[in-house]
């Protein structure tokens, strides 16, 4: 059995490394903007955008090991969905000024006349991941192997949100590659949770003289307090193998003021 340093041909060297500019990608996508100024001081920003992005890497490994092929004799099978390809998003953002308190006087206009409100509203579908070995089966010394696939795998998003973080994908689909092989499921196979999300603000300028003015300013991210899972643990060896784990940030409020003289 031949294994660890034992393996390497040249004894006298840790690794050695064939670094190539051979990758390419492809990118297509529908573009849409809007932009519409309403009655009433109302207005909105939005565009959307369906797209699709394939490439062979992602990113070029900081000019170091971070990113390398898969079976370094057969590049090509790493030809897949980007990284960071999100296939629908679309962004709305909306500003209103209040008409509240433009006919009253004193200390009522002061406090009510000149509130702004805005309001960014995000929605996209997840990004894609590929289930991995979680261990170097290939004994290439790379340990980016991945699963093997048994058949078509499902995923469960439409189920009760307690189900699917549990169990996101049909691991029962996947198994470890045999030994001296890189595994048979394609890069990026599979795409995680989307995300929707609200964020909303509102701001107003107290003018106290020609020169001086205090600006102050709420606001509110994720506010529906809506949890945005990330990708589920993809490697067939890790004890949460197909769980979500981790989410973005809750519902944040922060709030600030700022004097100019």
């Amino acid at each position: 059995r031949v294994k660890g340093v034992a393996r390497l041909r040249y004894q006298g060297l840790s690794d050695i490394r064939s670094t190539q500019a051979t990758a390419n990608s492809t990118y297509h996508s529908l573009q849409l903007s809007w932009n519409r100024r309403l009655s009433g001081g109302f207005s909105i920003l939005g565009s959307y955008v369906w797209s699709k992005s394939l490439d062979l890497a992602s990113n070029d490994g900081n000019s170091g090991t971070g990113n390398q092929a898969t079976n370094p004799f057969r590049q090509n099978l790493d030809k897949g969905l980007s990284d960071f390809d999100v296939r629908h998003r679309t962004v709305n953002s909306v500003l209103w000024d209040l008409p509240f308190g433009r006919n009253t006087k004193g200390l009522a206009k002061v406090f009510l006349h000149g509130w702004q409100l805005n309001g960014i509203a995000t929605m996209q579908t997840g990004i894609p991941f590929s289930v991995n070995a979680g261990v170097d089966r290939s004994l290439a010394g790379i340990g980016r192997d991945r699963a093997d696939i048994l058949r078509s795998p499902d995923i469960y998003r439409d189920q009760a949100r307690g189900q699917y973080i549990q169990r996101y994908f049909d691991t029962s689909a996947f198994a470890l590659p045999a030994l001296g092989t890189f595994g048979t499921s394609a890069r990026n196979l599979l795409s995680g949770p989307g995300l929707i999300n609200f964020d909303f603000g509102a701001f107003k300028s107290f003018s106290i003289d020609e020169k001086r003015r205090v600006d102050f300013r709420w606001e509110v991210f994720n506010a529906m307090n809506r949890p945005n899972f990330f990708n589920p643990v993809s490697a067939v060896q890790n004890v949460n193998f197909g769980r979500i784990t981790s989410a973005r940030d809750p519902r944040i409020m922060q709030a600030a003021l700022k004097f100019y003289f």
